[in-house]
């Protein structure tokens, strides 16, 4: 069975259950088993039982998604955006369009400085959801920037509106689409804790759809870009008080009162209390501290799209060849090791001032940890880049070897017949 009739399979049985009273009863008996299980688990952390959990009763205000083009890329979506329809969608581009005759470097070689700024702002006219998306970007390097698309939303969503929001547009999603699927068993009972993924997982999939399908995307239809849901509750968000035990990685923000929560290192939740929502914008920090920074938030889905496209060359299944694919390889591995003038000191001192680090409810010294845990990127793709051109400079001399040959036994030839 194909990715597509998989992915229809999930969302026929995703639509099957998410509004039917048979999964609105199962779903009150799987919270009520889940908070006795909290229960149980906090009898031997007494320290915690005086937390709330961190998702109770909150609204979703913003999702922002982020992607990295190269110029080419840019060149792409600015065409996107200009052939946008004025019925629809009303538009404010802040660079020139490029045209058949005339193209522009809009990513530059970049070494003295950074920048960061608004790219475009895209009205929609009669969507019943999105408002409106304001597009950013820095440059993270001499080869890519990175481009933030924030969706405002026509009104604040609830957990259960997020849900329609889902059944309303999950339709949208297709085969141009990253389709994800899921292995369920329909002779059970409703699988809970998948229809709970599916929930999450098609909300953030729905938005990205509007970015592989109005603009453009070098990566959004092959895996999931990384994604950031902004949420806030009426409460006042304390964190003393509330229960970061099964978010993992958490960063506080100490001035703005917001928390940062690393779910499965390509989805961010930031929540806020008081019904506030908080300024937040990854470019910003980006143009600021260069890769340093990109590394902390996209290091890892990185880590993943190198492991899956270079082991099927280092493990020789797949010949070098100078395509388009294999040059934007290699122009990546090069991009990644581009760090400008920051050091990581100097990102450990603004966070220390300004925010704190958890492990659970943990807090943790953020220089302490990021020296223990973080992945020196910058050797393995020092390492990958060498290798590829190794293996590039061998195919080249073989190559030269091969075309050397083939003209000597066509000198032979022909001296042969013209004897």
């Amino acid at each position: 069975m194909n990715i597509k009739k998989r992915f229809n399979k999930s969302k026929k049985y995703f639509l099957k259950h998410i509004n039917s009273e048979t999964y609105k009863q199962e779903k009150l008996s799987y919270e009520a088993s889940r908070k006795q299980d909290v229960e149980e688990f906090l009898k031997n952390k007494p320290e915690l039982s005086n937390r709330t959990d961190a998702y109770d009763t909150y609204s979703v205000t913003h999702i922002t998604i982020c992607d990295v083009l190269s110029n080419d890329g840019v060149t792409k979506i600015l065409q996107k955006l200009y052939a946008l329809s004025s019925k629809k969608y009303k538009k404010d581009i802040y660079y020139k369009k490029p045209t058949i005759f005339k193209k522009y470097d809009y990513v530059q070689l970049l070494y003295s400085h950074s920048f960061h700024g608004r790219f475009a702002e895209i009205k929609f006219i009669d969507d019943k959801y999105i408002d409106s998306i304001n597009i950013s970007w820095a440059q993270i390097n001499s080869f890519y920037a990175l481009l933030e698309y924030k969706f405002s939303l026509k009104k604040c969503l609830s957990q259960e509106e997020c849900t329609q929001f889902v059944c309303d547009n999950i339709d949208l999603l297709n085969s141009k689409d990253l389709l994800l699927y899921y292995n369920i068993n329909e002779k059970e009972k409703i699988d809970m804790l998948a229809m709970e993924q599916m929930n999450n997982d098609y909300f953030e999939l729905i938005f990205q759809h509007y970015i592989t399908s109005l603009f453009y995307s070098e990566q959004g239809r092959t895996s999931k870009m990384v994604s950031m849901v902004h949420m806030t509750r009426p409460e006042v968000l304390n964190i003393n008080t509330i229960n970061l035990e099964y978010l993992g990685v958490s960063y506080y923000n100490k001035k703005e009162k917001y928390i940062i929560t690393d779910s499965i290192h390509s989805s961010y939740y930031l929540l806020a209390g008081s019904n506030h929502i908080p300024h937040f914008n990854l470019t910003y920090y980006i143009s600021k501290y260069g890769n340093n920074f990109y590394y902390m938030f996209f290091g890892y889905r990185e880590l993943k799209f190198l492991e899956a496209n270079f082991s099927k060359y280092s493990t020789g299944r797949k010949r070098i060849k100078y395509d388009k694919s294999f040059i934007s390889m290699l122009n990546k591995t090069q991009s990644l090791l581009d760090t400008r003038h920051t050091s990581k000191a100097d990102i450990f001192k603004e966070f220390n001032q300004n925010w704190e680090l958890y492990y659970g409810c943990t807090k943790k010294n953020f220089n302490k940890e990021m020296a223990r845990s973080n992945i020196d990127y910058k050797e393995i793709y020092a390492n990958t880049y060498s290798y590829l051109t190794a293996l590039s400079n061998i195919n080249y001399t073989k190559s030269n070897i091969l075309l050397a040959v083939i003209a000597l036994i066509i000198a032979i030839i022909s001296l042969i017949l013209t004897a």
